[in-house]
């Protein structure tokens, strides 16, 4: 008959587990470590006064982010651009410094005129609810108005509204996929 771990014995194995891998995860973000191409270390001339060192996201230049990869349908393009200016904002918001933003944001005007084309050539629906095209449509210029109060914000270096637009458009996001992605 299998011996049954008494529970004191399976919380010492989770923490033998713990402390084994505790000093490598520590000592993985000491100074002199490798830091992977494209993530800058330190404090950046632009923080705000007494903000502690961070890592930045990637920065890519919006030229590279071009035309949808042959496998990406125009939403699914613009939804990974949409992505990467979204840490990229959450980034700048945590550095006290949002005037980065806007021109983050900017690259999106082409994806969206991508995904208007598809949509009526009907050469795109969304996974779910496709025949509700009018309502994508709608939730998707709400969305892009939610974009428009985070360019202003940033603009403006206004963290604050930038952080609370950011809120609101990532609470769009939640209906949206609710509604036709899931």
């Amino acid at each position: 008959m299998p011996r049954v771990r008494r529970p004191w014995e399976v919380r010492r194995a989770g923490w033998v587990l713990l402390l084994a891998l505790l000093p490598g995860a520590v000592a993985c973000d000491r100074e002199g470590q490798d830091v992977p191409e494209g993530v800058q270390q330190g404090a950046r001339e632009d923080a705000a006064p007494g903000t502690p060192p961070a890592r930045e996201a990637p920065q890519r230049d919006p030229a590279e982010r071009g035309a949808p990869p042959v496998a990406l349908n125009p939403v699914q393009h613009e939804m990974r651009l949409l992505h990467e200016v979204m840490l990229e904002a959450v980034t700048a918001i945590a550095n006290g410094n949002v005037t980065s933003v806007a021109k983050s944001l900017h690259v999106l005007h082409g994806a969206k005129e991508q995904t208007e084309a598809a949509i009526r050539a009907g050469t795109y629906t969304p996974p779910k609810n496709g025949e509700a095209i009018a309502r994508f449509i709608e939730l998707d210029e709400e969305f892009h108005g939610h974009l428009e109060v985070i360019v202003a914000r940033s603009k403006e270096n206004d963290v604050v509204g930038t952080a609370t637009a950011l809120g609101k458009a990532l609470e769009g996001c939640q209906g949206c996929h609710a509604e036709f992605r899931f």
